[in-house]
């Protein structure tokens, strides 16, 4: 039979073994017997410090300080973001810093269809805003998906 409790910020259990049984302690875990009952006490074992996102470091928790969540603001903050695919916002995106498009040319740019998208071409033939973009120049443009052509600016 085991008899669970669990309070901030550790767990504790307590067993009564019906049979002869092996019990060993661990980093983290405290064992005690007092009267043929046995105590675990699990601690909780925390990565970094206040505000600092937990995360699986090694197969331990680990935290950093470039890796935050505020509650009461309901702000994370990190040192950077990479993503290899998609990444949808949901409101406004703030930037205190230049924010960086990576260049591509005309050819390279992804099918139209999805309007408000942005990038940055190298090879526009023109430079007039809301025009058409062609390749083929070597004018460096800012551009954006219309739904229906990418355009100039």
């Amino acid at each position: 039979m085991a008899v669970f409790s669990s309070t901030q910020p550790s767990l504790r259990a307590r067993v009564l073994p019906r049979f002869p049984a092996q019990v060993i302690a661990g980093n983290g875990i405290t064992i005690t017997k007092s009267g043929g009952v046995y105590t675990f006490e699990v601690t909780n074992q925390v990565g970094g410090s206040d505000t600092q996102v937990q995360f699986n470091d090694g197969g331990i928790n680990g935290g950093d300080s470039t890796f935050t969540f505020n509650k009461t603001t309901n702000v994370l903050s990190v040192a950077a973001i990479t993503t290899t695919g998609n990444a949808t916002v949901g409101g406004i995106i703030e930037a205190g810093v230049t924010v960086k498009t990576t260049p591509t040319t005309v050819a390279l740019l992804p099918v139209v269809g999805t309007a408000g998208r942005r990038a940055f071409v190298t090879d526009a033939n023109a430079t007039t805003f809301a025009s058409v973009v062609a390749g083929g120049g070597a004018n460096g443009v800012p551009v954006y998906d219309d739904g229906t052509n990418w355009r100039i600016g």
